[in-house]
């Protein structure tokens, strides 16, 4: 996916569009106090404006903002976000720290650096969002979910966030929205960048890269490098029974809590003849790491903590893309592209010494994914209205081979039909989409997505969207076995649900004394039904199950503004109310375990009703130094369906700084970097304590020093 802000067209907005945008921003400065000003002229933000009607315009390639809403050129009425890395630089931090920060989504870290995270976009599991690496899917059969810890930032260019059911462009599991991570591509001029970072609790990360261009072809190697020991101090939960304290809290170690992981990307892409483009890249990444589990066991030593389970994890995705546009067998309007990919990924899980009686555990897994897809575009006039209009054609095969669950697999085949049709000199567009959906074990699912964007000048947009999303139960769901505390449960229903969003965005590029000023503000409406929640089935025993509807409403806000060329702020919250109805009769069916019932209005476990963002950038755009200060604010976690437990609010505060030391030397050596930062970054500077999920405490305080260069 390359990111371009949509179009946007209309004429010079007169005096009364000046007043009428200022009424806009003063009124919406209510929630953002930091907007209240009165402005005494302004200037529509270039990014949206146009030089003639019907004409496409691309963002600037300067970046001056961490976080921005933009737009897909695949799903261009999504609500989106696009992060850019490279706003990042100086800054200590991961993917799974910079998705935090962009508006509607939260981040579920289960125990720190190195440790396994997961994605929520709208209150949504990590089941229900797709992932995705240069548009290849790392969503794996068995599991649903991908681990964001096993994403180094170092080979990140950009980070696109379509929030909101994806299933039309994807197919199943986009129910919350869908993650492109785009790599560092080469550009064919010589490029050697190399990073260093240490920190608190013997924290390492390396990374070492260069790009260049040998005859037709750009060419770029990379490689990460990643260790800690992990060995913090936390606070145990306090544990109470009719308000009176059971389990006092208590400080603990977090043992056996190391993790060591590598990853390499290696990308060749040229010309095989005008118009005719090959691009084919590997993509490596191996972990080993402890898993110390949850310390939620107040009898046992060290809070339960295992001291000997491990695991490791290597995943290898590769991929080979023909991109035809502008070949002379073809007209100019029709734009092809087609990948091939395939996914491998192994796992291996020990713990030789469990419970006193227990046997040791062993488990291995092994993922394969093909997949072949085909898009086409076509661009003109058609019936007096303007078109971009796309076919797809998507093949994915998935198998898991499990010492525990045995062999399963999977096959999809779909088909896709969008058009973006442009009205009154393209102020309104309709985005249409279709989706066919066939898979071996779940049959047929028909997909419809409507958009619609309105443009009633170059400085307001409106968006709309409705659009149906389901998610088929992955292997794990289906077929975990009957060992002990958790089993799968192969009668389970596919997830079906419809989503409904709604909302404005402003731009400026000067308002009157700030610059590059952006508001966006959307409501959004979930309905899901069967949805796959693990419930106590028996005093002994968990298992998925199909619940009745559940559903999640709530809005998003976000903001930002520059000042001076030396100041950058950005800001977002993020509300939402999830709940649970009352699950349907037993009698209905449900297979082996039928659906337990809960009071209707019961909220939704393990989401946060409140997220807001607060993020402030001071320095020149020359980059001589940089000082970053954020805050992150999360409200209380519900953890189980009867809201007896709950995780307390917390706000968590982030200060970092860096000088590039290339421009205080201005040393005039072939070998030296043009660019070399050096810096400091203190996470969590409060040392509050933080938990995503009742048993899995992260670090507090984390301290980091950086340098890093490029040439």
């Amino acid at each position: 996916m390359a990111s371009e802000i949509g179009r946007v067209f209309g004429r010079t907005p007169g005096l009364a569009g000046q007043r009428a945008a200022v009424r806009i921003v003063l009124a919406l400065s209510v929630l953002f106090p930091t907007l209240g000003l009165v402005p005494v002229g302004f200037r529509p933000s270039a990014a949206w404006a146009d030089d003639a009607p019907g004409e496409r315009r691309r963002l600037p390639t300067a970046r001056v903002t961490a976080v921005r809403p933009e737009e897909l050129p695949d799903d261009p009425s999504s609500f989106a976000t696009v992060i850019e890395t490279a706003d990042y630089e100086g800054e200590a931090t991961s993917v799974e720290q910079v998705l935090q920060e962009s508006v509607g989504v939260q981040v579920r870290s289960f125990g720190g650096p190195g440790q396994a995270s997961e994605i929520s976009i709208r209150g949504s599991t990590g089941q229900q969002v797709v992932i995705l690496f240069d548009g290849v899917r790392l969503n794996t059969a068995q599991s649903g979910t991908v681990d964001l810890s096993t994403l180094p930032l170092a080979i990140v260019d950009r980070i696109e966030i379509a929030r909101g059911g994806g299933s039309a462009e994807v197919g199943s599991g986009a129910i919350g929205g869908v993650v492109n991570i785009v790599s560092k591509r080469p550009t064919g001029k010589p490029r050697t960048n190399a990073s260093f970072t240490g920190g608190s609790f013997g924290t390492y990360e390396g990374s070492l890269s260069h790009a260049d261009r040998s005859g037709p072809v750009d060419w770029g190697a990379a490689y990460s490098g990643f260790t800690t020991q992990g060995d913090w101090k936390f606070q145990s939960v306090e544990v109470k029974a009719d308000g009176v304290t059971v389990f006092p809290s208590e400080e603990l170690e977090r043992v056996n809590n190391e993790s060591e992981s590598h990853a390499a990307l290696v990308q060749g892409a040229g010309d095989l003849a005008d118009g005719l483009r090959l691009r084919v890249w590997d993509s490596f990444f191996f972990v080993s790491r402890g898993q110390p589990g949850p310390d939620d066991d107040p009898l046992a030593p060290n809070g339960g903590q295992s001291r000997t389970a491990h695991e490791r994890r290597t995943r290898n995705v590769a991929a080979m893309t023909l991109e035809v546009d502008g070949w002379a067998p073809l007209p100019a309007s029709v734009q092809l592209a087609s990948t091939v990919s395939y996914l491998y990924e192994q796992s291996r899980f020990r713990e030789p010494e469990p419970d006193l009686l227990d046997d040791p555990i062993e488990t291995r897994q092994k993922n394969r994914s093909g997949a072949w897809r085909t898009t086409g575009r076509w661009q003109g006039k058609g019936f007096g209205v303007e078109h971009d209009a796309g076919l797809g054609f998507e093949l994915r095969y998935e198998s898991l081979s499990s010492s525990d669950a045995g062999f399963h697999r999977r096959t999809t085949e779909a088909v896709t039909v969008s058009d973006e049709i442009g009205v009154w000199k393209n102020r309104v567009q309709l985005v249409p989409t279709l989706r066919f959906d066939h898979s071996d074990d779940y049959g047929s699912e028909w997909i419809p997505h409507f958009g619609l964007i309105v443009s009633p000048t170059k400085w307001l947009r409106f968006k709309a969207n409705a659009e149906r999303s389901y998610r088929a139960p992955d292997f794990d769901e289906l077929f975990f076995p009957d060992k002990g505390f958790v089993r799968g449960n192969p009668d389970l229903d596919p997830e079906d649900a419809w989503n409904y969003d709604g909302g404005f965005e402003l731009g400026f590029e000067q308002l009157a004394f700030l610059d590059d000023v952006r508001l966006q503000w959307a409501y959004f409406y979930q309905d899901i039904e069967n949805s796959i929640v693990f419930q106590r089935i028996s005093p002994t025993t968990v298992a998925p199950t199909n619940t009745s509807d559940a559903r999640v409403h709530g809005f998003e806000l976000s903001g930002r503004f520059g000042l001076f060329d030396w100041l950058e702020f950005s800001a977002n919250w993020t509300h939402q109310d999830g709940e649970l109805d009352e699950a349907r009769d037993p009698a209905d069916g449900g297979g082996l375990f039928p659906p337990i019932a809960q009071p209707a209005g019961t909220a939704i476990p393990g989401q946060a009703d409140d997220e807001v963002q607060l993020r402030l950038r001071l320095g020149p755009s020359s980059g001589l130094f940089k000082l970053v200060a954020e805050r992150h604010y999360t409200s209380k976690i519900h953890l189980n369906f009867s809201n007896a437990s709950t995780l307390s609010a917390r706000t968590v505060y982030d200060l970092s700084g860096g000088v590039d030391l290339a421009q205080l030397w201005r040393l005039d050596r072939r070998w030296f970097p043009k660019k070399l930062i050096a810096s400091i970054t203190v996470t969590n500077v409060g040392d509050v304590s933080v938990r995503d999920s009742v048993g899995f405490p992260q670090p507090g305080r984390f301290l980091y020093f950086g340098i890093e260069g490029s040439w």
